[in-house]
């Protein structure tokens, strides 16, 4: 769906469309605001007079299942309307879903490709995610589609479940039932997916987490799939993978947990209520007292090891007041401590993309080598000089990703630089944090990179 203007949106709960955030295809996500100034997010979803009614019908059971789901670990569905294409209406027909505003961002945003978190700090969000999850297959519901673009985290640092777009109800009034659909993303299904036949819906969860958990602890997903074409599958099904990296770097009570929950036969699985009772998940966490402030700086230490962090957020336009801007800019103590919040010569900039970089050059520069270098690493472009760059591509995983990146320029010290976000729209996070990567190390860019001083 194109970025309209705001006026084509329909207002839904007193909240109007101002701002795209991401996606594309059938579904794009905008920010909303109401009189108020509260601010959610709305998941916009394509429809018209051509939408088969089984697309309509699963439209209409995301709405339904998820207004049902309240818990502190799912994104809240605020309020639904679906606007059909029969030329009663100014607005554009779709299907218009209120959210819950994860003023966080990305959970996988913060984390360094390759590298990972500590297993506290997995244990952390996994025990989060164990409790959402936990909270839907008791309503009998089932996800489907856990991977890392669907944890959001909260303007506290809390971690969000979202997109039930996939979503099934396995039980219903005491009576269970297999599923039989195919859905989900190939690094992250599980392999009975690749059969025949029904399947029970709550291991297809647990083994969706098994991946989240290893994404966490690692920096990177298991394998391309799990099927017997995947080498690194089929090293891991006979365990010849076990004392090789990155497995070696996982603890011995954290790769038992993993093996459990991504036992092959989905009957070998614990149930999620079953995981609680597991050593690595039942001792006491070490993040339970932190402040919101301190996850923040846990969450993104690799970021900062590594030196992204200096890159995200450099300091050469600050003085002795820059503490001061940062401790009086709006938000959280955790989105604070994220640095979701730039101080440019010209203005304050509000960023919750840990992908961006600023660089002495001006923006005429800047944007034939940015876009010759975009290309160089084998991402598609389509270009709107000399401000934004629309890329996308596959990664190594072999699934899609897409964003937009935008140039701002601005004047410091009699110099012409900019301000570069590169903000995902779709795919992992991770793959999109190893091209940002790929592009601020580039030999033509990462001369003019601007980096925080020592």
């Amino acid at each position: 769906m194109p970025d309209l203007d705001a006026s084509s949106f329909p207002p839904i709960s007193g909240f109007r469309l101002v701002e795209q955030l991401g996606g594309g295809g059938f579904a794009s996500v905008y920010k909303a605001i109401d009189k108020g100034g509260v601010v959610a997010a709305c998941k916009v979803i394509a429809m018209n007079k051509a939408t088969p009614d089984k697309e309509r019908k699963v439209i209409h059971k995301e709405i339904q299942v998820h207004s049902t789901l309240v818990h502190d670990n799912i994104i809240r569905l605020k309020d639904a309307l679906i606007l059909e294409d029969d030329g009663s209406s100014k607005y554009i027909p779709g299907a218009y879903l209120l959210l819950e505003m994860a003023h966080g961002g990305d959970l996988f945003d913060k984390i360094a490709p390759d590298v990972g978190v500590s297993d506290d700090l997995a244990h952390y969000y996994m025990s989060q995610l164990f409790a959402g999850l936990g909270y839907i297959h008791d309503k009998g519901v089932c996800h489907r589609d856990l991977k890392p673009e669907n944890l959001l985290l909260s303007i506290n640092g809390v971690l969000k479940l979202c997109d039930f777009g996939l979503c099934a109800v396995f039980m219903y009034k005491g009576s269970t039932r297999k599923l039989k659909d195919r859905c989900g993303s190939l690094p992250y299904i599980a392999p009975e997916l690749a059969y025949e036949g029904s399947y029970d819906a709550p291991p297809v969860d647990v083994w969706g987490a098994g991946i989240i958990m290893f994404t966490l602890l690692v920096g990177s997903t298991p394998w391309d799939e799990a099927s017997v074409s995947s080498p690194e599958f089929m090293g891991y099904v006979n365990k010849s993978i076990w004392s090789k990296y990155p497995w070696d770097k996982i603890g011995n009570t954290a790769k038992d947990l993993l093996c459990a929950l991504m036992a092959p036969n989905p009957s070998d699985r614990p149930s999620i209520h079953q995981v609680k009772d597991h050593p690595w998940f039942a001792r006491q966490s070490q993040f339970a007292t932190h402040s919101a402030g301190d996850m923040g700086q846990h969450l993104t230490q690799a970021l900062r090891d590594t030196g992204a962090m200096d890159i995200a957020q450099p300091d050469v336009f600050t003085d002795a007041d820059g503490d001061q801007i940062m401790a009086t800019a709006p938000g959280t103590a955790f989105t604070q401590s994220l640095q979701f919040f730039t101080q440019l010569p010209n203005g304050l900039r509000h960023s919750p993309h840990l992908t961006r970089f600023f660089v002495s050059l001006s923006a005429a520069q800047l944007f034939p080598i940015l876009l010759q270098t975009l290309q160089a690493i084998g991402a598609r472009t389509k270009e709107k000089p000399p401000t934004t760059i629309v890329c996308g591509g596959y990664d190594a995983r072999k699934m899609r990703f897409k964003g937009r990146i935008s140039i701002e320029e601005f004047t410091w010290r009699d110099r012409n630089c900019c301000f570069v976000e590169m903000a995902r729209e779709e795919g992992n996070p991770i793959s999109w944090r190893q091209l940002w990567k790929m592009v601020v190390q580039s030999p033509s860019i990462q001369v003019h990179v601007l980096r925080k001083r020592a």
